[in-house]
C-alpha cells in the first residue's frame, strides 16, 4: 500500500493555494504567538493554536 505523502505522524497537511500548512507550522506559529504574549513557548493555548491556523490558512479577518 502506498502511503499518502501529505501524511506525517498520522496527521494530514492542509492545502491552501500553493502553500501546504503542516501541523508543525501551526505549532511553531502558536509558540511564537505565546512568546509575543509574554508566555513561554511551551505554554501554548487552544486560542494560540486556533489563531495560528487562521493566520496560516488565510482565514484571519482583517481588522480595520
Amino acid at each position: 500500500m502506498t502511503r499518502n505523502p501529505l501524511e506525517k505522524d498520522g496527521l494530514k497537511a492542509k492545502a491552501t493555494g500553493s502553500v501546504m500548512v503542516t501541523p508543525k507550522m501551526v505549532r511553531d506559529r502558536a509558540e511564537a504567538l505565546a512568546v509575543m504574549k509574554g508566555r513561554d513557548a511551551r505554554d501554548v493555548t487552544e486560542a494560540d493554536l486556533a489563531r495560528a491556523r487562521r493566520e496560516l490558512t488565510n482565514q484571519a479577518i482583517a481588522k480595520v
